[in-house]
């Protein structure tokens, strides 16, 4: 195919890291547990009851996977309209994901492509850490107003989110999400390079 001829659209670096990322970044945000733990480390449950924590999360990430709409009871609408900010912003993630497959599989990087983009991949991933220091900053300040066109990501204490997604949160989310998606990268590399030169 002629549109696969151009250099820049056949490097596999691009499709490769969306690829990676969106799994390290599902495992933690559709996952009750990763929820759960950070609950425990930030002491939310001293906040809010666990039942009530956990009934808000199972609902949230079930109206991520388009199954529930977000429960009334416990989300006030400026919640509930930001979450489906968030939602819309998932999902595209997702189709980018699932774009990024169909790229692959038509492009077919080779062996020595793969490892070569996995090796550099595995420094970029790591480019998000230079963040932490100013964390606060970057996440009130430029993220949110880059992707939202409203203040409804504003939690109130009024508000159960207050509680349940501290900034600490989100730090955390990101640095476990880098380290997650640092082991896919090491698995990779070490079953397509590492392996065969160790005779496993």
């Amino acid at each position: 195919m002629a549109l696969f001829k151009n250099h820049k659209i056949r490097n596999p670096l691009i499709f490769i890291l969306i690829t990676i990322s969106f799994i390290g970044f599902a495992l933690h945000t559709y996952s009750p547990n990763f929820y759960y733990g950070q609950y425990l480390l930030h002491n939310t449950y001293d906040e809010i009851p666990q039942k009530t924590a956990e009934s808000a999360t199972n609902n949230l990430i079930k109206f991520f996977f388009h199954i529930e709409k977000p429960n009334e009871k416990i989300f006030t609408k400026e919640e509930i309209q930001h979450y489906y900010d968030v939602r819309f912003i998932y999902d595209s993630y997702f189709f980018l994901f699932i774009f990024s497959l169909l790229f692959l599989y038509v492009l077919k990087p080779k062996k020595k492509e793969i490892i070569s983009t996995l090796e550099k991949i595995r420094y970029i991933l790591l480019a998000p850490l230079v963040l932490i220091p100013f964390f606060g900053y970057f996440w009130n300040t430029i993220f949110h107003s880059f992707l939202f066109s409203n203040n409804f990501w504003i939690m109130q204490p009024h508000e159960i989110s207050y509680y349940l997604f501290p900034l600490e949160f989100f730090s955390i989310a990101l640095i476990s999400i880098i380290i997650f998606c640092e082991l896919i990268v090491f698995v990779l590399l070490y079953e397509l390079k590492y392996k065969k030169h160790l005779n496993l």
